[in-house]
């Protein structure tokens, strides 16, 4: 029983760390889409 409640409590803090990881994964890869256009645009 008491490990159902320890489970519980520690569930939002596992959610809320794969949200963030995905939208740290999200910016870095948005950051190296752009990175990529500003290098192709120097070569021009």
């Amino acid at each position: 029983m008491e490990l159902i409640f320890g489970l519980a409590s520690l569930f939002p803090f596992a959610v809320g760390i794969v949200v963030i990881a995905i939208l740290v994964y999200l910016v870095i890869q948005r950051g190296k889409e752009k990175e990529k256009e500003e290098f192709e645009d120097r070569d021009n």
